[in-house]
């Protein structure tokens, strides 16, 4: 993204929290948008502690997705795994009509790694977990709860760095999010995005088929011969 996409129209409310019916859209695309750059984008937003400058985030794929079609809330899919960019699970419910609603990504910001996860309802960020490079553990986030001094900081230097860890994953959505809005009242958005991603979706689809096919063959063998 240049560095100009970050500053948005004066006046112009375009918050998660007032746009969330947008929730479904956004998560879609911020699904696809990483999957089909490699598994990885580069977003620039500005820090909490620095809002002259620009900072450098990596957004990658979590573990955790749900979809479900908007027309028929009580039905869903969710699939848990290390490997959600390559899921045949969530190509097939996106090719039925659905939408992502919710979504676990991961953050990384030099030294630091964020995992979080995106909620299409209420436009909320929940479960933030925190990587911390003094620590063997990962640790999460829960206000309020004091916790024990890890490696080389005091307990006051450790809040006050999860603190800012939740303002820097706030900033960081939020150019993901502006990102978005940009394409999606952008005039191609239909012609040319959707259309990209439904392509995907489908060519994807079409290269597990002989995967499949033989997986299926070849159970069938080893049933015939026993």
């Amino acid at each position: 993204m240049r560095a100009d996409d970050q500053d948005s129209a004066p006046g112009l409310d375009i918050s998660r929290a007032r746009l969330s019916f947008l929730g479904p859209e956004f998560l879609t695309w911020a699904y696809f948008h990483i999957d089909m750059n490699g598994g990885c984008v580069e977003v620039r937003f500005r820090s909490a502690s620095d809002k002259k400058s620009l900072s450098v985030a990596r957004l990658i794929i979590g573990s955790r997705i749900t979809i479900k079609p908007l027309s028929m809330k009580e039905l869903c899919v969710t699939v848990a795994s290390p490997m959600l960019d390559d899921s045949g699970e969530v190509l097939q419910a996106v090719h039925s009509g659905g939408l992502v609603f919710v979504l676990s990504l991961q953050a990384e910001i030099d030294e630091l790694k964020y995992d979080f996860t995106l909620n299409a309802t209420d436009a909320a960020i929940s479960q933030v977990k925190i990587h911390m490079p003094f620590s063997e553990e990962e640790e999460e986030f829960v206000p309020g709860q004091e916790r024990e001094v890890v490696g080389k900081v005091s307990e006051e230097e450790n809040f006050f760095l999860r603190m800012s860890s939740i303002e820097e994953i706030e900033a960081i959505v939020d150019a993901l999010y502006e990102q978005f809005l940009r394409i999606r009242l952008g005039s191609d958005y239909v012609t040319q995005h959707l259309t990209r991603i439904r392509r995907h979706v489908i060519e994807a689809l079409q290269a597990r088929v002989p995967v499949m096919q033989v997986a299926k063959y070849n159970q069938e063998s080893q049933s015939f011969s026993a």
